[in-house]
């Protein structure tokens, strides 16, 4: 089974995902945490194409002319390294073999919507055949509540879409965006509001839990 947990910058993804993965585990589930930049796919050559096409998109130079390919180049590199991690993950699991990412494909589709680079229907049609996760979570939080938890880099505070660098004016089109595919696409979206993120991770697994069941 193939989890994502979306959100804009700074909801709580990454510091979620291993807890939810830990619960699961707790379980009974043989649960493991994914992040896209490492691939987490056993077999040689899929796990050697993976990180090659994972070099492409998320070690290149800061100051790179990304605009130079266009937007569409962008999309479809993304879509072929999560089309090949579902496909590779789904040839590896087992029935009770859960993967939780930190995000699928969905952010990046969400930030080139709101940079303004391509209509968010536009990009989702390009990527209309790219398989999706069996659950889909999104952590809808306030970008006001988050943007003063850590520092964000230009690129979460908007520097390809006007350079205003104002992270939450960009980070509440991005969650707009979120959730027109949340409702689109049927996600379940969870407000972790003053809860604790133990708490939040226990009603994802309990979620998940519920979901394998089915």
């Amino acid at each position: 089974m193939l989890v994502a947990l979306e959100g804009i910058d700074g909801s709580g993804k990454t510091t979620t995902v291993p807890i939810v993965a830990a619960r699961l585990r707790e379980k009974g589930y043989s649960a493991v945490e994914a992040e896209k930049r490492t691939s987490i796919v056993r077999q040689g050559f899929a796990r050697e194409q993976l990180d090659a096409v994972a070099a492409r998109l998320w070690s290149v130079p800061h100051d790179a002319r990304l605009g130079s390919l266009g937007t569409l180049h962008w999309v479809y590199l993304n879509a072929a390294y999560f089309a090949g991690t579902h496909y590779a993950l789904a040839e590896e699991l087992g029935p009770r073999d859960i993967v939780v990412f930190d995000n699928w494909i969905n952010k990046f589709v969400a930030r080139i919507a709101s940079n303004g680079e391509m209509p968010l229907d536009e990009a989702l049609d390009a990527i209309a055949l790219l398989p999706k996760p069996d659950c889909v979570f999104l952590l809808d939080v306030d970008p006001a509540t988050v943007a003063s938890r850590r520092q964000f880099s230009d690129l979460e505070r908007g520097a390809l879409r006007d350079g205003s660098l104002d992270f939450a004016a960009y980070q509440s089109e991005v969650r707009e965006n979120l959730i027109r595919m949340a409702k689109r696409f049927d996600w379940v979206v969870v407000t972790p509001g003053d809860r604790t993120v133990d708490e939040v991770a226990e009603e994802l697994a309990d979620l998940i839990a519920a979901g394998v069941g089915e």
